[in-house]
């Protein structure tokens, strides 16, 4: 049996129990039909987000009896979720991620202990990098909502 995408809203309703049925019975009865704008506000009923996904995905340990195939696959979804290749460009998509690598391991070097200097030095980086990441995460939030 094949559905069709301007179905799925329709086929999905039944389906749903709990805070998924209580999120789909207060939207606009205008947008019911619109299988995009049900899933929205379920994930938001739950709050799931990008950083819901980012942090699942740093996070991953290997399942009992998972294979590497397995573990592979939930990998790519959880950073597919996160990073929705779909609506963001190679470069927006390396730049937050050299960042947030950038500022793990700026944290490491920072906490090494290697004197007052450097340390209000790497402070000072931190900081601007640390900005320049919220700018970037803000421009992500923008263009994800320009785009549902």
């Amino acid at each position: 049996m094949s559905l069709v995408k301007r179905d799925w809203a329709i086929r999905l309703v039944p389906l749903l129990t709990g805070k998924a049925r209580s999120a789909y019975v207060a939207m606009d009865i205008s947008y019911t039909n619109d299988y995009k704008k049900v899933k929205e506000v379920i994930l938001k009923k739950y709050e799931i987000s990008a950083e819901t996904y980012r942090q699942r995905f740093r996070a991953t340990d290997i399942w009992p009896d998972e294979t590497p195939r397995e573990l592979y696959v939930r990998l790519k979804e959880l950073f597919a979720k996160w990073t929705k290749p779909e609506e963001h460009t190679v470069q927006q998509m390396s730049e937050i991620l050299i960042l947030e690598q950038f500022m793990r391991l700026d944290r490491i070097w920072l906490w090494s202990g290697y004197g007052q200097a450097r340390t209000e030095f790497c402070s000072a980086i931190h900081t601007k990098f640390l900005l320049h990441f919220v700018e970037l995460q803000l421009d992500a939030g923008r263009i994800l909502s320009s785009h549902n």
